[in-house]
């Protein structure tokens, strides 16, 4: 080879190094991705398997009822909310779990009722942890519902108004099951309303919990009793739930509570005057939870799912067309009853 050829030769190797490197370099890219896309496979197909037999990781929770007919505050859109009357003929209407919300009055008497600051309620301005029981107004005749838009429920003649406490509702109903929203964060009520449930043996009978995080994380310390998911918490487990990590992850919680986002956008309903990208959001996360694919999962696990609060037909026939084993919550505990019946036959 003459010296003319060799430098033609070396003219032309740099392009050939060229050549090479982009040769490699997607080689070396394509292992990756093909390694990317086998811990994808591994991981999408083991989190299908845990979603169709999830007892092969987790225990399957257990609960000693089946609540498919809840009260929400008693059937507040029939009878004054929270009080004995209205558990009463929530009871005779067929419920089969009551929902009620719990404060904590200055003299550390547990009562049940909604808000802590009671002019809705009772038309004083006064605050329940403020206020020894005995001075507590009575409710009043006639009260606005806060799930039902221009709903106005009027007492029963001689009802009794006084906001009732919690020990006199565990008498009153010792075996039916019940759902208590702890309202106000207070380490004194979190503690009064176990010990009480402790007391009258209710702890299988009754799911325990509150919407708000930092007073949800306070309840929990304690492990022997039932507990709800919070709000935010609801939240995360959908969003882990369509990432398949909620498959891998265990959950405390024995039942989730679950606001159907499309009725909060209706008139009377607090996102009813919200954005349209807002509004497009809650529908979206409407599709996301009110599917029999997401709560049939939840089921396998032993987790209950309870929707809040449904007040019209339409909003029935929607969850009774998933074909699940749901319960649904209501301000209107006659009129759901009737529905269940008609729907059975």
């Amino acid at each position: 080879m003459n010296i003319i050829e060799k430098i033609n030769i070396f003219e032309f190797f740099p392009e050939n190094i060229g050549n090479i490197n982009i040769t490699s370099s997607f080689m070396y890219n394509s292992i990756w991705f093909l390694h990317l896309l086998y811990i994808l496979v591994i991981y999408f197909t083991s989190s299908l398997i845990l979603f169709l037999w999830p007892q092969l990781l987790h225990k399957k929770k257990k609960l000693s009822f089946d609540a498919r007919h809840i009260s929400h505050r008693g059937g507040a859109g029939e009878s004054l909310e929270n009080t004995i009357g209205a558990f009463k003929r929530a009871i005779q209407n067929g419920t089969d779990m009551l929902e009620l919300d719990v404060h904590i009055t200055l003299d550390e008497k547990v009562v049940v009722v909604h808000e802590n600051y009671l002019y809705r309620l009772t038309g004083h301005k006064v605050k329940i942890s403020d206020t020894i029981y005995k001075n507590l107004p009575l409710l009043k005749t006639k009260i606005a519902i806060d799930n039902h838009a221009n709903h106005i429920t009027v007492s029963k003649p001689n009802e009794d108004r006084q906001i009732p406490q919690l020990e006199e509702i565990f008498i009153a109903f010792p075996n039916i099951p019940m759902n208590i929203d702890i309202k106000y964060d207070s380490i004194p009520l979190i503690k009064k309303v176990q010990e009480l449930l402790r007391v009258y043996d209710r702890k299988h009978l009754t799911i325990l919990g509150s919407g708000n995080d930092k007073i949800a994380s306070k309840i929990k310390s304690q492990r022997d009793f039932h507990y709800f998911f919070s709000e935010n918490q609801m939240v995360l487990y959908v969003i882990y739930f369509y990432l398949g990590l909620l498959m891998y992850m265990p959950i405390t919680e024995i039942s989730c509570e679950i606001p159907v986002p499309k009725v909060l956008l209706r008139k009377g309903h607090y996102l009813h005057n919200c954005s349209f990208i807002r509004r497009i959001m809650v529908l979206l996360f409407d599709k996301l939870i009110v599917n029999s694919f997401f709560v049939n999962y939840l089921r396998r696990r032993g987790i209950h799912t309870y929707f809040w609060v449904l007040n019209e037909e339409e909003d029935w026939n929607r969850i009774h067309n998933l074909k699940v084993p749901v319960g649904i919550m209501t301000d209107f505990p006659k009129k759901l009853n009737e529905y269940i019946c008609k729907n059975q036959k």
